[in-house]
């Protein structure tokens, strides 16, 4: 009898102590992981600073990543994304898109064929909005998305009087 007696007094401990860890379980649940640091459309973006890589991970489920950049000033973009592990990256549909009077529009593709670098560059890129799609196109692994903007030395120089 004092076995049950003692057993009876632990239980409402046991039970604040399942809700506990129940409650954690459950905010676990909803912490995001693999894309917390990708975009999923263009509306959801990542913007990404110039000189800076950002780093992502593709699998059979996250099959492409959407990042932005902002451009001030007339000049020269260059984009590189390098894939890890078994992942091949899908240049024709890794794409750069452009927002102007608001519309997304495409301005380019990525180069390298179906590998694991694809590089982007435009030497006479406008001021605006770029997005940028980086699609997976097999295998699975991490991947990175290096952007490096070199102004033009020229922009809006004044022209010379004859």
């Amino acid at each position: 009898m004092q076995i049950i007696a003692n057993f009876t007094k632990l239980l409402p401990l046991n039970l604040i102590f399942m809700r506990r860890v129940l409650l954690l379980l459950l905010v676990l649940a909803a912490i995001p992981i693999g894309l917390s640091a990708q975009g999923t459309s263009w509306q959801t973006a990542t913007l990404i600073n110039n000189g800076a890589t950002v780093s992502g991970e593709f699998d059979n489920t996250h099959t492409e990543a959407w990042y932005k950049i902002n451009v001030t000033q007339e000049g020269k973009i260059d984009l590189i994304a390098t894939a890890t592990g078994t992942l091949t990256l899908n240049y024709s549909n890794s794409t750069v898109y452009g927002y102007w009077d608001n519309d997304i529009r495409r301005v380019g593709i990525f180069a390298g064929g179906f590998s694991s670098t694809i590089t982007y560059q435009s030497t006479n890129a406008g001021t605006g909005t770029y997005y940028i799609k980086v699609v997976r196109y097999s295998g699975s692994g991490g991947y990175s998305l290096k952007y490096t903007f070199t102004p033009c030395s020229l922009a809006n120089d004044p022209e010379p009087r004859l």
